[in-house]
């Protein structure tokens, strides 16, 4: 499977990309050796899947990026005009300025009918959301800052389906959302010998990635490649979540409306896809059979006689987790995102007050130099989500009988990125008794705090990577 190319920096991604045989011509490998995707990614850049970027968005896998220049390779030639419709971080972008090259480049772009454009490489880069594009131009600039010295890089806020006739015809272009139908604009836009890499279909239902080559007479001529899903191209208030909440069963639909925030919904929502994506992959079973319900607590379990799984989920912050496994018969998780608060900070401790026990408070009030220092909230917030998974442990829900956990975790840092590790001197005692379970613990980034909790067993002595999807791809792999 393609996560499996990821490497350690980007020169072995690269590598496992061309070994796997998704990168096969020269000047991709090369091209992707050249822009370093640690660049554009602040999490996990090196790993063979979507990471989050910000502002609700993701860079593609790596593959994804590979399979786009591999498709395109033929057209971005020295000299050449690309059009890249989304272009998020400005990874995808900076390939393609690559690319076409130096040849032509014109330093007095401020004075354009000086200059014969015919020779001058030009990348246009389209976002929606205007924090991307803000996003795309650091990062371009912190790796490749005479892209856009020099004017041989542009971006652009607009609607994607019309283009951008100021700099067409050109000969790359590369769209990354699907339409229905394929907007007009852009084929007026495909110069002569040129090729659009576009995904054509209705919402979250069939759509199929296309080619369209335009030859030297102006026909354009149409290749199927793949089947695909592909949000919606289209403008930045429709891009919602109500086009993908079909995929889930009505009174679920009903628990992600009650929310009132568009964040909220989508956290939601998202640990709902998760739930069907890691069941599906667990039982083998297609999305649709898989039937899931609640406990009198409203915790959701499998509802199978054939399969024994069991899982446990949560979001809060920027990212939705689940933990399951078929080994043990109750499993919590919690993700907490570390925010200082607003208020005074003894105010905030004190609405806490009945939450932890004495014991716990001394461990807390023990990091830091004072009840103000940042080291010693984090250490509360993690308390607050080992106890949380706890809860969850036990399915009890908000009715549980907090000050009757005790939680002992030795607040260290851990390292961040994405991992899981087992905390070998965590103890959990319940209504004074020490449970026999293990707790792992472990950082998403600066401010995204895990805690899992689960039956103690022969695996517990494993460290676990968390493996990080997109909506975009839960979605593709539930249709």
């Amino acid at each position: 499977m393609a996560w499996r190319c990821s490497g350690k920096t980007n020169l072995e991604l690269v590598h496992n990309l061309a070994n796997a045989g998704i990168i096969t011509k020269k000047r991709v490998e090369e091209v992707m050796k050249q822009i370093d995707r640690g660049k554009y990614a602040p999490h996990r850049p090196y790993n063979d899947s979507p990471q989050p970027i910000g502002f609700n968005a993701t860079i593609s896998a790596p593959h994804m990026h590979a399979h786009a220049l591999e498709l395109l390779e033929d057209k971005l030639l020295p000299g050449n005009r690309a059009l890249d419709v989304g272009s998020g971080s400005g990874y995808l972008l900076a390939c393609f300025a690559q690319m076409v090259g130096p040849q032509g480049k014109a330093v007095g772009m401020e004075s354009p009918s000086t200059i014969d454009t015919t020779n001058l490489n030009i990348i246009l880069g389209i976002e929606h959301i205007p924090e991307l594009l803000e996003l795309s131009k650091k990062n371009i600039a912190s790796d490749h800052p005479e892209f856009l010295s020099d004017g041989w890089v542009d971006l652009v806020v607009g609607d994607g389906r019309n283009g951008f006739a100021k700099d067409a015809p050109y000969d790359a272009i590369h769209v990354g959302a699907a339409a229905n139908p394929v907007p007009q604009a852009l084929l007026d836009q495909l110069a002569p010998g040129g090729r659009m890499i576009i995904p054509v279909g209705p919402e979250m239902s069939e759509q199929v990635l296309y080619s369209y080559d335009k030859d030297q007479e102006g026909r354009v001529h149409k290749r199927k490649l793949m089947g695909v899903i592909y949000v919606p191209l289209t403008d930045y208030e429709r891009q919602d979540i109500n086009s993908i909440l079909n995929l889930i069963p009505e009174h679920e639909q009903t628990r992600v409306q009650k929310f009132r925030f568009h964040d909220d919904k989508l956290r939601c929502l998202s640990g709902q896809l998760l739930i069907r994506n890691a069941m599906s992959q667990l039982t083998g079973l297609p999305w649709k059979n898989i039937e899931i319900s609640r406990s009198k607590t409203g915790k959701p379990y499998l509802n199978s006689n054939d399969h024994n799984v069991v899982f446990n989920i949560s979001h809060h912050g920027l990212y939705a987790i689940i933990a399951f496994s078929q080994s043990v018969t109750s499993i919590g998780v919690d993700i907490t995102r570390f925010e200082v608060p607003k208020q005074p900070l003894h105010e905030f401790y004190a609405a806490f007050n009945t939450v932890f026990t004495a014991s716990e408070w001394t461990r807390i009030n023990s990091v830091g130099e004072s009840q103000d220092s940042l080291s010693r909230l984090q250490a509360f917030f993690m308390y607050w989500c080992a106890k949380e998974a706890y809860v969850k442990y036990l399915g009890e829900g908000l009715g549980a009988e907090l000050l009757k956990i005790e939680i002992e975790i030795q607040f260290e840092e851990f390292e961040k990125g994405g991992y899981l590790r087992l905390d070998e001197n965590a103890t959990i005692r319940f209504k004074g008794e020490k449970i026999d379970c293990v707790l792992y613990r472990g950082v998403m980034d600066q401010d995204h705090y895990v805690v899992v909790v689960a039956e103690k067993t022969q695996a517990s002595i494993l460290d676990y990577e968390i493996v990080m999807l997109s909506v975009q791809e839960l979605v593709a792999e539930q249709i």
